[in-house]
């Protein structure tokens, strides 16, 4: 909408330094046929406004609405850029996160193996179980960060409705 008026601007500023010329004709009909054809050119040649200040502010505000445009584009960019990285950050935590996981659940089969044979105390079990928790809970904070991070990462696209495509089927 800006550029558009600032196109009408400049248009404008460039229609002050030309002539305006108009033509007109009327025609009676009736018993005389009486008509009138006329031309009107107006050409000014002084004005007290600045037509060439008109003329350099509209081209001037094209050059921001330019600037601004592609100062836009570069945020998008950076936005979608910032985003993604968000998202694949997630997703290898998420990733790391279940190794760690097997690994807690090997930990704790032995702790509970160690357990019955009076190797392990109660204290090194529930230590194991806890771990266990821990990273599972950590895991699905991860998963809840990866879904939120998906989420502006489509917004920032502009695809927004094919969030519902990665939500899988149960």
């Amino acid at each position: 909408a800006k550029r558009k008026q600032a196109q009408a601007m400049e248009k404008l500023s460039d229609a002050a330094w030309k002539p305006n010329v108009a033509a007109f004709g009327a025609y009676q009909l009736g018993k005389d046929h009486n008509w009138v054809v006329g031309v009107n050119a107006n050409w000014t040649l002084h004005r007290s406004v600045d037509r060439s200040k008109m003329q350099q502010a509209a081209q001037m505000t094209l050059t921001q609405i330019d600037a601004i445009e592609r100062q836009v584009k570069q945020d998008i960019n950076l936005l979608v850029e910032k985003n993604w990285l968000a998202v694949d950050d997630t997703r290898l935590r998420y990733q790391s996160l279940a190794k760690e996981e097997q690994l807690a659940q090997q930990m704790l089969k032995l702790h509970q193996a160690g357990f019955k044979e009076g190797i392990n105390t109660v204290i090194e079990l529930n230590d194991a179980q806890a771990k266990l928790v821990k990273i599972q809970t950590e895991r699905a904070n991860v998963a809840y960060e990866y879904v939120m991070a998906l989420a502006e990462l489509l917004a920032s696209t502009g695809n927004v409705q094919s969030f519902v495509n990665y939500i899988p089927a149960q």
